[in-house]
């Protein structure tokens, strides 16, 4: 939302669970309730990032995550107000090689299916879908994302278990958050990868982290995605190249070393 008013729109957020400032509430579920804040806001825009998002749980309640991830975002994209969904690299399952947009996705679990779900209705809309990797950064709310939880627990002296065998574009919510309104601003349409300029191990980014926020590397503790326990499986190496979006707007998002930087001054500039 700071990004959207940065690129002058004048953004209105929503929120299910838990309230944010100078937003409304929403349950993607209730497709009437969706109606009604469109009639009400009549928005020139949309970006649409709300999801069923945890893999695991949506493996627990398929259902409920076809509601939202699938149903809510046709909802939104029939309403005719030009839109970027917010989707997942985790579509291309386990496609090998450079996941360039034009690949045919083969998603392996039930997030995933349910994400590319949410892509189609979109498509069939003429709005625009952007794939992400891994984001990382300060979350508003309550949730945490992974690189949070791993700077606490490192703090704590604890271990973070972080896979040697999972790959995949990391990318800095900073980066993210600021390209989404300007993709919705140059009216994009069809499916861009927006993720981060390189291809990393959990493992070597959380041994970044660790470096970063001053913790043991020690306690990064390396471990195998085989065998883990997941009940939505997930892809080992995802690789999305971002010139297809570089070719429509300037996008130049921050590596690791870099994103990570700017996620601990941000820490420090907030406290």
């Amino acid at each position: 939302m700071r990004e959207a008013a940065r690129a002058a729109w004048e953004p209105v957020g929503t929120y299910h669970h838990f309230a944010v400032p100078d937003a409304v509430a929403l349950d993607l579920a209730d497709s009437a309730a969706i109606d009604a804040v469109l009639k009400d806001l009549r928005p020139d825009g949309i970006v649409h990032t709300a999801a069923m998002a945890r893999p695991d749980e949506c493996a627990a309640e398929p259902q409920a995550a076809e509601v939202v991830n699938v149903e809510a975002t046709a909802v939104l994209a029939r309403s005719g107000v030009p839109m970027v969904y917010l989707s997942s690299d985790l579509v291309y399952g386990n496609l090998q090689g450079p996941l360039t947009e034009d690949r045919t996705p083969e998603p392996l679990g039930v997030y995933a299916q349910t994400k590319l779900g949410g892509e189609q209705r979109a498509l069939e809309h003429g709005c625009c879908v952007a794939r992400t990797a891994l984001v990382y950064g300060w979350s508003v709310g309550p949730g945490r994302c992974a690189a949070e939880e791993w700077v606490q627990r490192l703090r704590d002296g604890r271990p973070v278990r972080a896979f040697t065998d999972q790959s995949r574009c990391v990318t800095y919510a900073g980066d993210l958050a600021a390209v989404l309104p300007r993709m919705l601003d140059q009216g994009l349409t069809g499916v861009y990868n927006v993720a981060g300029p390189e291809l990393i191990s959990r493992y070597d980014f959380g041994v970044l982290l660790a470096r970063e926020f001053g913790a043991r590397e020690d306690l990064v503790e390396p471990s195998s995605l085989q065998g883990f326990g997941f009940t939505d499986p997930r892809p080992s190496i995802l690789d999305l190249p971002v010139q297809k979006l570089q070719a429509a707007l300037t996008y130049d998002p921050l590596g690791p070393v870099q994103g990570l930087r700017e996620m601990h001054l941000t820490e420090i500039h907030r406290s």
